[in-house]
C-alpha cells in the first residue's frame, strides 16, 4: 500500500469517525444507524464498512489506538528505578503529544452513550494494560506475580488513578489541566507506596516469595 493511499485511508477513516461520534453525542449511540452516518459523510454504506466493519468499531478504534500507544511505551520499561513516576511520565508525554484533546473528549462523550460497548472496551483495555503493569511491578519488587498479590494490587491502583484523573478532566469539560491532575494523583500514590516500603522493610513478600520488598 502506497504512502499516499495509506494517508488517504487514514484521513477518510478519521472523518467518518468524527462524524459518527458527533451523531452519537447528539442522538445517542443506539439511535444512530450506519446509513445515517454514511449519509452525513456523503459516502455509501459499503464505503463506511470498508473502514469500520460495524458501528461499534467506530468507538473501539479509538480505544485500540489509545491502548496501543500506552502499551508500547510501557513494554519498553525494564527495571525502572521509580515505576510509578515513569508510568506517570509516559501518560503525561502521550497527553502532551496529543496537543488538542477535543477529539478525545468527543470520543469519551460518545462512548458514554453506548454503555455495552464501553463495558467491553474498558474490560479489554484493563486486561491488556494490567498484564503489562503486572510484569513491571513484579520485576521491580523481584517477586513472582503468580505467588505475590502486590504486582496485581499496584496494577489495579495505577488503572484506578488513571481513570480518576481522566474522569476529573472530563467533568471539567476540558477546562482542567490533565497533566497537572496526573502529577497530583500519581505523586499521591507514589507517596503511599514509599511509606509502605519504608514501614515494611523487613516484611517478606506474600506467600514467602523472596524479593526486594524494602526497596525505596
Amino acid at each position: 500500500m502506497s504512502t499516499v493511499w495509506a494517508q488517504h485511508r487514514e484521513v477518510t477513516a478519521n472523518r467518518l469517525q468524527e462524524i459518527a461520534l458527533e451523531l452519537f453525542v447528539l442522538k445517542g449511540y443506539p439511535n444512530v444507524s450506519v446509513n445515517e452516518v454514511a449519509v452525513a459523510a456523503g459516502v455509501s454504506v459499503r464505503t463506511f464498512h470498508r473502514y469500520f466493519p460495524s458501528k461499534q468499531d467506530v468507538l473501539l478504534r479509538r480505544q485500540a489506538e489509545i491502548d496501543g500507544n500506552i502499551i508500547v511505551r510501557l513494554q519498553a520499561l525494564s527495571n525502572p528505578q521509580s515505576p510509578l513516576r515513569e508510568i506517570r511520565d509516559i501518560l503525561i508525554e502521550l497527553t502532551e503529544q496529543a496537543v488538542d484533546l477535543a477529539p478525545f473528549r468527543l470520543w469519551c462523550r460518545a462512548m458514554a452513550t453506548a454503555p455495552d460497548v464501553e463495558a467491553r472496551a474498558t474490560g479489554e483495555s484493563r486486561r491488556e494494560i494490567s498484564h503489562v503493569l503486572r510484569r513491571i511491578f513484579a520485576e521491580w519488587l523481584g517477586v513472582d506475580p503468580d505467588h505475590d498479590v502486590r504486582p496485581d494490587a499496584m496494577s489495579a491502583a495505577v488503572m484506578g488513578v488513571n481513570a480518576a484523573a481522566v474522569t476529573r478532566y472530563l467533568e471539567s469539560d476540558g477546562q482542567a489541566d490533565l497533566v497537572a491532575i496526573y502529577v497530583e494523583a500519581f505523586d499521591f500514590l507514589d507517596c503511599g507506596l514509599k511509606n509502605y516500603l519504608e514501614g515494611n522493610s523487613s516484611r517478606q513478600p506474600v506467600l514467602g516469595v523472596q524479593g526486594r520488598a524494602g526497596r525505596s
